[in-house]
């Protein structure tokens, strides 16, 4: 298992990362805000920026077991 923390605008990313040495490597991510004081509509926006820059970037060809709509579903 590895642990790893990313930095964004806002945000923090804890990754976690287990291979089991198959094809197949899960990972777990919590994004927290790290303003807090910020109204909820901007720390909305800062951890759907988060998620779209992990998966874009930090974690390329990963498949989300599920996806921040926005929309409260």
């Amino acid at each position: 298992m590895e642990y790893k923390t990313i930095t964004f605008d806002k945000t923090l990313v804890e990754i976690c990362e287990f291979n089991n040495g198959t094809e197949v490597t899960e990972y777990h991510a919590m994004i927290h805000i790290s303003q807090p004081g910020l109204p909820f509509v901007n720390q909305l926006e800062a951890i759907l920026n988060a998620y779209n820059l992990l998966v874009e970037q930090e974690l390329p060809g990963a498949q989300a077991g599920c996806q921040p709509t926005g929309r409260g579903d």
